[in-house]
């Protein structure tokens, strides 16, 4: 979808400043990451739930700490 916008998956690296395994991360669904998943959301000039509905729910989480997710992972494993 990229290339129909003209665009190519090594040119969203270059101009956020990252690596591009990171980018084939994001768009294998390996990875997650907001930024890199807004841009390319953008740049195919569609919302970011539509281009990735998984992250509708870690979005939905995102009001929990660090630390209380810390402690409730140690609770459930340790």
């Amino acid at each position: 979808m990229l290339i129909q916008r003209g665009f190519n998956q090594k040119m969203v690296p270059t101009v956020l400043g990252c690596l591009s395994s990171l980018i084939s991360e994001v768009i294998s669904r390996n990875a997650r990451s907001f930024r890199v998943s807004r841009a390319i959301a953008c740049a195919l000039e569609l919302e970011l739930y539509d281009v990735f509905p998984e992250l509708r729910d870690v979005r939905e989480n995102s009001g929990v700490t660090y630390s209380e997710r810390f402690n409730r992972l140690r609770m459930l494993i340790g």
